[in-house]
């Protein structure tokens, strides 16, 4: 999933429901430095394991955000990445 995200040019990805900062972790490593990498969750707790595994002076921008109301304006990422995300949003129990 990170290389696919680097396939292209892009300068600022936002990661929903980044959880335990697995894909995280491996989007700033295939990331040029350059990109603002923002990882967002709902669960702050779960944010705190994302961000122990970010090393000093990487660039990633945490938020605490519910990925049903993201407050971040139109267009503010070329790329967006949701691993498992969905799939414990409101509803998504139903078939799509």
């Amino acid at each position: 999933m990170a290389q696919h995200a680097v396939s292209g040019t892009t300068s600022r990805v936002l990661e929903t429901a980044c959880g335990t900062g697995i894909v995280t972790r491996a989007l700033r490593d295939a990331l040029p430095t350059t990109t603002l990498l923002t990882a967002a969750d709902l669960n702050g707790e779960m944010m705190d394991v994302a961000r122990a595994k970010v090393k000093a002076g990487e660039a990633v921008d945490f938020q605490v955000v519910d990925g049903t109301a993201l407050r971040f304006a139109d267009a503010s990422f070329d790329t967006m990445i949701c691993q498992f995300g969905v799939s414990v949003l409101p509803g998504q129990g139903q078939r799509l």
